[in-house]
């Protein structure tokens, strides 16, 4: 099968993702939430693209025959940039989005148009994790290996639309949990 990223014809496997053909062809499309270790959630929007004419994710959508893709064309700037900054409303403390966002390797936004929300203070009940909630940009992937692999479940969501925050499971602190302390979670 053959496809076309930002006017390279690309040669690929059928059930590959969009991220993982530009991967191949060594053609940076930034991630944030996609870790290879986890399913691809498609969650915090970072590595959208353009695919013939429409916005989508990468890290979860598959390739097709013919799909003419773009990464950087100005309808995935723009797309980019905004959800960069729905992440950035993530953060309590602007310093620290700005370090996050030079740690990442993603460009910095001027105006942060969400606001950030409080966060809970740190749990440090654990004698071997600590959860900064201050810290959580809610990519989703503590979560989702606490879930999926070690099959815990300590961790979670709590609240809705822009109200979500990482939580532990029922608001307990982390040492009333069922967590084991694996680590995983840090780990991602």
């Amino acid at each position: 099968m053959q496809i076309t990223i930002n006017n390279k014809k690309i040669k690929v496997e059928k059930d590959w993702t969009i991220l993982k053909a530009a991967q191949k062809a060594k053609i940076n499309i930034p991630t944030l939430c996609y870790h290879p270790d986890l399913k691809p959630s498609g969650r915090c929007g970072v590595c959208v693209v353009e695919a013939n004419g429409r916005i989508m994710t990468s890290c979860n959508n598959l390739v097709r025959e013919g799909m003419i893709i773009k990464t950087k064309s100005p309808k995935v700037i723009q797309q980019r940039k905004t959800n960069i900054q729905l992440l950035g409303s993530n953060f309590e403390k602007e310093e620290e989005f700005r370090k996050w966002l030079k740690l990442e390797n993603l460009p910095d936004v001027k105006d942060l148009r969400f606001k950030p929300k409080p966060s809970k203070k740190p749990d440090n009940s654990s004698p071997a994790i600590t959860i900064d909630f201050e810290k959580c940009i809610l990519c989703g992937r503590c979560i989702q290996k606490c879930r999926e692999v070690q099959s815990v479940n300590a961790i979670c969501y709590s609240e809705r639309a822009n109200a979500v925050k990482l939580d532990t499971a029922l608001g307990f602190s982390l040492d009333k949990t069922t967590c084991v302390e694996c680590g995983q979670c840090a780990l991602v």
